[in-house]
């Protein structure tokens, strides 16, 4: 019986990194970032369908759950060009969190603590879905999405679209 529980929970564990790899494949910057021996990122189209979370807004700006429709009203065209749909909907955890939660989780704030250092909400937070990190939201990284520096303008687009939500 002891044998069985262990190769019950090695397949579990190995279903879990199996999809966790699968999920950021469609993350990052997938053509600046070569990867060799990599498995076939997933489809737009496939990643769009499989991970979106219908939304519609509430009077006051409030996201709210939104059934029937599988695209995210409001979602910002930034965030479907650069994949983050792939770890992130608007109201429901995937990958990374919810954006609402991001939201709510620094209302108020004005600093963001990065690599040991603090700065500016916007800029910090620009930094951690540039460079990627772990820490914040418990161990699972995110990988780096603009190593090169070269989509500042769409992330602090959707910095202040993440920041706008719980207000």
């Amino acid at each position: 019986m002891g044998l069985e529980n262990v190769l019950k929970n090695s397949c579990i564990k190995l279903s879990l990194m199996c999809g966790f790899v699968l999920g950021l494949s469609g993350c990052g910057d997938q053509q600046e970032q070569p990867r060799p021996n990599a498995a076939t990122p997933p489809s737009q189209s496939t990643v769009g369908q499989t991970v979106a979370v219908a939304t519609s807004q509430a009077p006051g700006g409030a996201m709210s759950p939104d059934s029937g429709n599988s695209t995210e009203v409001g979602m910002p065209a930034a965030a479907k060009r650069n994949n983050c749909t792939a770890c992130h909907s608007i109201n429901k955890k995937i990958v990374g969190p919810a954006w609402m939660t991001v939201s709510i989780k620094y209302k108020g704030a004005d600093k963001f603590e990065y690599n040991g250092k603090e700065y500016p909400l916007v800029e910090g937070l620009m930094m951690k879905v540039s460079q990627g990190g772990s820490g914040h939201w418990g161990s699972m990284p995110m990988p780096a999405n603009d190593y090169k520096g070269i989509k500042q303008a769409d992330i602090k687009e959707l910095v202040q679209f993440v920041l706008s939500l719980s207000k």
